[in-house]
């Protein structure tokens, strides 16, 4: 009945089960913090009703499931900060989810099994600051439009399946301080 609730903290417990239900009554909810407990099964799409949410932290869970950034968050268009790292989540990250979330500033997503390639849209994360997709299975290239985001001081794409040569328009990153391409299938040149 918590109708007016904006900010539900239960990280860094021994949680365990699912995130109930009710979630989706939380219509003015904007701060979602669950991360580091032991909370399994799949993330609700009832969370998809949650078009507040600006912070989401479901990090160091037991959570699983297939396509859970394409179906269950892309309704949630405020997100500026999303942690769903060291978890059991697999599938593709569909380009419209790039395109729809221009605002987020933090996307911590690894240690998951994510798979398949990044699309070009990634740079329309303009405001990007911290990208994590490290410990996945992503692969492909990695696109040169991550050089759009020029905000990004923090990338972390290692231990996944990319490709190819770096691309150098990279090197417009001029905020950047830590880069992380390692455990890759890199060639050419620095």
């Amino acid at each position: 009945n918590f109708f007016n609730l904006y900010a539900f903290d239960m990280s860094s417990n021994y949680l365990s089960g699912e995130i109930p239900s009710d979630f989706s009554k939380f219509k003015n909810l904007q701060f979602l913090g669950l991360n580091q407990n032991r909370l399994s099964g799949e993330i609700l799409y009832n969370l998809c009703n949650v078009t507040t949410l600006f912070h989401l932290d479901l990090s160091s869970n037991l959570f699983e499931g297939h396509n859970i950034v394409g179906n269950i968050l892309m309704n949630c268009q405020n997100l500026q900060e999303l942690d769903i790292s060291q978890n059991k989540l697999s599938g593709v990250i569909p380009q419209l989810f790039f395109e729809m979330h221009a605002s987020l500033v933090y996307i911590n997503m690894g240690n998951n099994t994510f798979n398949g390639s990044l699309p070009l849209e990634v740079g329309k994360l303009i405001h990007l600051v911290v990208f994590n997709i490290s410990y996945n299975m992503f692969s492909g290239e990695i696109p040169p439009s991550l050089a759009d985001c020029l905000d990004l001081e923090h990338l972390r794409m290692e231990a996944n399946f990319f490709h190819g040569m770096i691309p150098s328009k990279l090197a417009s990153l001029t905020g950047i301080q830590e880069i992380d391409l390692s455990s890759n299938s890199l060639t050419g040149q620095i």
